[in-house]
């Protein structure tokens, strides 16, 4: 197993997860629990971490990471709207939630 992402905010480190996953990447969250201890006084800073499965697949699941949170931290990033189901789509993902359509297609 190795270590791709870690972040303070369980609900980033979540998203950074589904992206992997939507891309055939094996991956936990390991200490969650602890940034809610953290946050509540403990004294110290916990930060939630994303690791693989596969260490061969490190490569290619730091780049998916990298461009997922790009497009996060990008403010000229749009939320757009998925051609099937007409679902809103935050501008970070390039896969409809509801139905699967990728972004460009």
């Amino acid at each position: 197993m190795r270590k791709v992402y870690s972040h303070a905010d369980f609900a980033t480190v979540q998203l950074a997860k589904n992206e992997l996953e939507n891309n055939g990447i094996e991956c936990v969250v390991l200490g969650e629990h602890l940034a809610g201890v953290a946050g509540g006084g403990a004294g110290f800073n916990a930060w939630v971490e994303l690791w693989i499965a596969d260490d061969e697949q490190l490569e290619a699941a730091m780049s998916i990471v990298q461009e997922f949170i790009a497009a996060a931290d990008d403010p000229q990033s749009e939320p757009w709207t998925c051609p099937t189901c007409s679902e809103k789509i935050d501008a970070q993902f390039g896969e409809c939630w509801n139905c699967r359509t990728e972004r460009d297609a």
